[in-house]
């Protein structure tokens, strides 16, 4: 299967409508819908190519759907065109009745000023007309007519050409997807819709949706997985990296070495089958979410985009300003064409691994309490494991590695600079530059290496070190033989400490060679005073160098101690060295001598398994959204500037029930979510990163994201060509990080709900619903006070207020209730409704005791489009219920941003359900264009995410 390129210009858009249709006698005016076919007269057979939505009742209907001809349907001006007007009988049966046919050609159309009218025809009798308007032209290619030449020898202009001015839809607003290089090595294989519904001005506007795979569904996870392996070689190489243990500690040692391996293998299977299948079609079906070679992948992950275009505009201005192809949020009502993205995907969960035990809330909960089950969690638990269980031992391990890197890096630059003064003999070189630079050096070495020493005097590290020496054997020799055959050792105040170039630091609680007995508390701190007494020898003998007085005299021809005093500074450089280094390995392995001595570790390895596999799943649809976003707003400097001062705020939307086994996918999706607080993106040029040359391309290879760190501080590089990367701001350029700020609403809608509100618990639900709330206001404070110019209208403090205002709710609930209209339908556009009132009602609707209170759904993504955030939506498998929810959202923004007219509502939000992308979404996973809805089943469910009748019925899910 070939890879559909992203094209969002049709060669052809028109719309349909039908008058003075025939109805049968005693009969109500039909329910109408139009079928489209076309043909090619060299074959002569029919291809159908698509059909409109179903009007009720109404012998003059008007569709609502328009029919596009793309470039990949092989349309020439000889084509073909036939429509067939068809009587639904049983929209749930798809019963339908022949009322009439008309047939054109397609040259018809495209040079057409006017509407075409077409006779619809019944076995030869007149059954109605038929209206075709082009609404959209593009350009018609390998066309192969000869162009026209007139009587006096000039070529005719094509009609197409001249009608371009009127129809042609603006070249800016298709922008955001065919000339965006990120955007189209991201995403594929499109499927498109296109509308035509009626605003409050009259002036109809033109709605397309998109739905796309993205490359990601199946990059990401391989590149997390490499980094998996990365961590698991790390692991088994610090256990190996033990000099001697006791026979128990070894037996532990070799037993823990064996479940790295075995979860070596596992993450190496996983990943050598996802490099077999990263192909077409990218995405992994609602279908296979139990497949454990796939549990890694995020279920059915798309992109889908929203985009609006104000017809009468654009004739008006065909270069307007502010297009919204710039940026994928909030436009205003006026504005030729915006663009809305949502992701859409599968709650990030281990459907392979079940949920007996829960998801990862109450695992992690029970591993907190000691392995005590409970049957529901209190919420302070829940507060505890939202937030990363790392250790401090983590984090002073990278700590200690980071400084012994900069250390190392520092003592390299000074004996370079210390040799250049030392052994040069020409007066020319010892210029007051290297001088200034030494001087640097060394006090950048000692900054770095007093902070070393600070951390080594840490307590956690000094009982992590007692207790691996007190796991080795009583008596050790104090040195071993290199492989040359030489023996080194260096005898310090009141210890043995061995030192030489291959082995370790070693602690003997007997000291052969002086008989004495030495803890191994003083051998420690007699390692730490090495490292601070080298360093004090390291900055007089560099100091003896370029002294002022050693200088002058240098430059008087005095040379006489210089040599000597290089040789003395070489040397201390490298027994700094040294020690530092034997001080860094035994630090980090006593800290996986602490990894070593954890208990249930069986138990913490599969729950680490778990968690790793949840969020690289939460990972690939953030990747996914944030990429969607800086590529979509690459000319829009405001919104890139947010994302640098504070970050971007990704936002989901998850419909899961907290009863049976979706709460424990909610437990699980609830962790993923919030661990990608650990997750940082960073802009690089491509060609440098791939170090390409200066005259060779960039390709779509070269533009896929990378991943970089470990699993708990993870850094996304985002490659971007040359002109990209010229746009961002100076501080993206400089490699500033942008952070993603995670939140996660939470809404049950189905049956299972229901019987969760009635029988079982939602404290889950009420809590990360606060918690959402919570991180929203401390997002939107960052905004106020880093970049104010962000959000279009007048800014106030909004934690105060709405923390105090969310207080008083919770003590008088009847206190500062909503006067206002449901958030479905404001009276006014949202562009006009203050930000702060919109939080506020938020706050309100998150506090409220009400079931299946989907306001709360409806107002925080508007306030997350209101702060330029990523916007996902999700279920169990980002089908079905995650189709109600994204085509209502769709239909909210046409009517409360583009003055939709409000009376086409239902029939909009109808249309999109029935011939929209998310039907077709549908069919791409289980084989079958219906949503797995039964009729009593949506009983349960909120009006408006209620499936229209004849569009759902028995699926797989």
């Amino acid at each position: 299967m070939a890879v559909k390129v992203i094209t969002t210009q049709p060669v052809m858009e028109i719309s349909l409508r039908c008058s003075d249709l025939k109805k049968l006698v005693g009969t109500s005016a039909p329910c109408v819908m139009i079928s489209v076919h076309h043909c090619e007269p060299s074959h002569g057979f029919w291809t159908p190519h698509s059909q409109t939505d179903v009007v009720h009742d109404s012998i003059e209907p008007t569709f609502l759907t328009t029919v596009c001809f793309q470039q990949s349907d092989d349309i020439t001006l000889t084509s073909r065109l036939r429509f067939i007007v068809y009587r639904v009988k049983k929209p749930a049966s798809n019963n339908v009745e022949e009322l009439g046919a008309a047939f054109c050609v397609f040259k018809d159309l495209w040079e057409r000023k006017d509407d075409l009218e077409l006779h619809l025809l019944n076995e030869g009798s007149y059954a109605g007309r038929l209206h075709l308007s082009v609404v959209n032209r593009g350009e018609l290619k390998h066309q192969e007519e000869k162009p026209k030449i007139s009587k006096s020898g000039k070529i005719v202009v094509p009609v197409d050409q001249v009608l371009a001015a009127s129809v042609k839809q603006n070249t800016e607003c298709t922008a955001s997807f065919d000339n965006n290089s990120l955007l189209q090595a991201m995403f594929c294989n499109p499927t498109t819709r296109t509308y035509r519904f009626p605003t409050d001005a009259d002036q109809p506007i033109s709605v397309q949706e998109l739905m796309l795979e993205t490359k990601l569904s199946f990059h990401i996870p391989i590149a997390f997985l490499k980094v998996c392996i990365n961590e698991e070689t790390k692991k088994v190489a610090s256990y190996d990296s033990f000099d001697r243990l006791t026979n128990h500690w070894d037996s532990v040692r070799q037993r823990r070495v064996a479940t790295c391996k075995k979860y070596l293998e596992r993450y190496n299977a996983r990943m050598k089958h996802l490099m077999l299948i990263n192909k077409n079609p990218y995405f992994k079906k609602s279908v296979d979410k139990t497949d454990e070679n796939l549990e890694f992948v995020a279920t059915n992950l798309h992109l889908q985009r929203l985009r609006v275009q104000n017809n009468k505009f654009i004739r008006q201005d065909s270069s307007p300003t502010g297009s919204s192809s710039d940026s994928p949020m909030h436009q205003s009502p006026t504005s030729p064409c915006a663009e809305y993205d949502f992701v859409t995907v599968g709650a990030a969960t281990a459907h392979a691994m079940g949920f007996k035990q829960g998801g990862l809330l109450s695992q992690l909960t029970n591993m907190d309490e000691g392995g005590k089950s409970k049957k529901s969690l209190p919420l302070h638990p829940i507060a505890h494991c939202l937030r990363k269980s790392s250790k401090r031992s983590d984090h002073l391990s990278s700590t200690i590695i980071n400084l012994e890197k900069q250390i190392a890096y520092q003592i390299e630059k000074l004996r370079a600079l210390v040799s250049q003064i030392s052994e040069k003999s020409t007066v020319d070189l010892y210029s007051s530059d290297k001088v200034t630079a030494s001087h640097e050096s060394l006090a950048s070495l000692s900054t770095k290496t007093c902070e070393f020493v600070t951390c080594l005097d840490c307590e956690e590290i000094t009982e992590s070190v007692l207790n691996l020496a007190n796991a080795r054997p009583v008596y050790r020799p104090l040195y071993d033989e290199t492989e040359a055959g030489a023996k080194v050792h260096e005898q310090t105040q009141g210890a043995s400490v061995l030192v030489n170039g291959t082995s370790k630091v070693a602690f003997n609680r007997m000291s052969v060679s002086s008989g004495k007995d030495v803890s191994p508390e003083g051998v420690w701190e007699d390692l730490k005073l090495s490292v601070k007494s080298t360093l004090a020898d390291v900055v007089k003998s560099v100091h003896g160098i370029i002294t002022p007085e050693l200088e002058a005299g240098f430059l008087r021809g005095e040379v006489s101690g210089r040599s000597q005093h290089g040789s003395k500074a070489m040397e201390d450089l490298s027994s700094l060295r040294t020690y530092v280094s034997k001080s860094c390995d035994e630090a980090t392995s006593s800290f996986a001598f602490q990894e070593l001595s954890q208990p249930d570790i069986s138990f913490q390895n599969e729950l680490s398994y778990r968690r790793k596999l949840v969020f690289c799943q939460a990972l690939s649809s953030c990747v996914c959204g944030v990429t969607a976003a800086l590529g979509s707003s690459i000319n829009n400097e405001i919104i890139l500037d947010q994302y640098a001062q504070v970050g971007i705020l990704f936002q989901v939307e998850s419909l899961l029930s907290t009863y049976g086994n979706e709460l424990g996918m909610l437990q699980d999706y609830s962790v993923g979510v919030m661990d990608l607080i650990n997750v940082s993106f960073k802009c690089v040029r491509a060609s440098q990163q791939h170090h390409l040359a200066s005259d060779e391309a960039v390709t779509e290879e070269n533009l896929l994201p990378l991943l970089k760190g470990s699993t708990d501080a993870l850094t996304v590089l985002l490659p971007l060509a040359d002109l990209m990367f010229a746009k961002l701001p100076r501080k993206l350029k400089n490699g500033s990080l942008i952070k993603v700020h995670p939140v996660i609403y939470n809404i049950g809608i189905n049956e299972e709900q229901t019987l969760a509100e009635k029988f079982g618990n939602t404290s889950l639900q009420e809590y990360l619903n606060m918690e959402a709330v919570q991180r929203t206001l401390s997002y939107y404070d960052s905004v106020r006070d880093s970049c104010p110019n962000c959000i279009n209208e007048q800014l106030r403090s909004a934690g105060s207020f709405l923390r105090e205002n969310s207080q008083e709710k919770v003590a008088h609930p009847a206190v500062g209730r909503r006067k206002s209209s449901s958030p479905v339908l404001n009276e006014e556009p949202d562009s006009h409704r203050p930000i702060m009132d919109l939080m506020n009602s938020l706050s309100q609707a998150v506090h409220a005791k009400k079931n299946k209170n989907v306001e709360v759904l409806q107002l925080s993504s508007d306030v997350a489009r209101r702060l330029n955030g990523v916007r996902v939506t999700s279920c169990k498998s980002a089908k079905d219920r995650t189709a109600m929810a994204v085509t209502l959202e769709q239909v909210r923004i046409l009517t409360n941003e583009h003055r939709m007219a409000r009376h086409m509502f239902n029939s909009a939000l109808s249309c999109m359900r029935s011939e929209g992308t998310r039907r077709e979404n549908t069919l791409k996973n289980v084989g079958a264009r219906k949503y797995a809805f039964t009729s009593v089943q949506l009983l349960t469910f909120p009006k408006l995410y209620r499936a229209p009748e004849g569009t759902y019925g028995k699926a797989d899910s």
